[in-house]
């Protein structure tokens, strides 16, 4: 009998994380259900350890496969996936344990593509929630607005996927893409859709900041033009606004990273039109960067201070919102 939800686990170097991985899942109040542990050829012993998870329950399937990425793997999953609903988990992350059963009742009623929820961030010491910016039905065109403008989460977890709009296209992207190949598949994705549905109270999925965590390679700035290229081609032209103002804070993040200067993208930093908050605080810093000198220290030095503020701002706001989410 097919299950209605695909659970789909790419799993490269998680033989710390992968059994706590697992164990969440299995103690989901909604139990109809398939997971799909893909091993992309992992040199450890991940693979040993799926094949292990896989002999105490019976919905647990196993592939084996030669590496090639994050990317592939999840192409490779939804493949093999029976189920009607989609939804993905990286190996060293969990689930609350009502977290497929708040997201498929809600897909159910609501009739939407995607359903998504909020997430917790989960260190040594704390749990911190990391709350949406968007709430109820969105149509196509608002999600993508969305994820270009930071107002939910760009990866492919912590949302419930309707599996018929997966097609070829939504993981063909180039093996050397190592950072933002999530957003460019949900953009994909996006195209695909007649609505989605956002509800920030439900907590639907635990990251685990591990300090064994797989990082994201730093790519030449040549292999950041193919991002762009990619997501100025996913979103379409009538979001230029929001394409633009994505890579100029993309350049911002990354300025000691990067060399965005030969960027044929660097033009975008000249514009006034980005539509993020505080870009222009962002944009100062840079050229302070740029200058260097007095300007640059001082700024510098600024900036930490005021950092110091808005963190400890947002962690109270943070903990009484995670506490009213709990208790709802």
């Amino acid at each position: 009998m097919t299950s209605q939800i695909s659970i789909i686990i790419p799993v490269y170097k998680a033989e710390n994380f992968l059994h706590r991985c697992v164990e969440s899942i299995l103690r989901q109040t909604y139990s109809d259900f398939e997971v799909l542990l893909i091993d992309d050829g992992s040199p450890d012993s991940s693979g040993a350890v799926c094949d292990e998870c896989a002999s105490q329950d019976a919905r647990i399937r196993v592939y084996h496969k030669d590496h090639e990425g994050v990317t592939a793997t999840r192409a490779y999953g939804v493949k093999l996936a029976e189920g009607e609903w989609l939804t993905f988990v990286d190996a060293d992350d969990t689930l609350p344990d009502r977290a497929l059963e708040s997201l498929y009742r809600k897909a159910a009623d609501s009739s939407a593509d995607i359903t998504m929820g909020a997430w917790r961030k989960i260190t040594s010491t704390r749990k911190r929630l990391i709350p949406l910016s968007i709430k109820g039905m969105l149509t196509s065109s608002q999600y993508i607005n969305a994820l270009l403008l930071g107002k939910c989460f760009s990866g492919p977890v912590g949302k419930l996927f309707r599996r018929n709009i997966f097609d070829d296209r939504i993981f063909d992207i180039p093996q050397d893409i190592t950072n933002n190949e999530d957003l460019i598949m949900n953009l994909r994705l996006a195209e695909n859709i007649r609505s989605i549905a956002a509800y920030p109270e439900l907590i639907v999925y635990d990251y685990h900041s591990n300090a064994g965590s797989a990082s994201k390679r730093i790519m030449p700035i040549e292999t950041w033009d193919k991002v762009f290229d990619c997501i100025a081609a996913s979103a379409g032209e009538s979001h230029r606004k929001e394409i633009d103002s994505y890579i100029a804070v993309i350049f911002m993040m990354n300025r000691r990273k990067m060399d965005y200067k030969n960027s044929v993208y660097y033009p975008v930093l000249k514009k006034d039109t980005c539509l993020f908050p505080k870009y222009h605080i962002f944009h100062f810093h840079m050229k302070c960067l740029e200058r260097g000198g007095f300007w640059n220290k001082l700024v510098i030095s600024a900036y930490k201070m005021k950092n110091r503020f808005v963190k400890a701002g947002f962690y109270l706001t943070s903990r009484l919102f995670y506490r009213k989410a709990n208790r709802a």
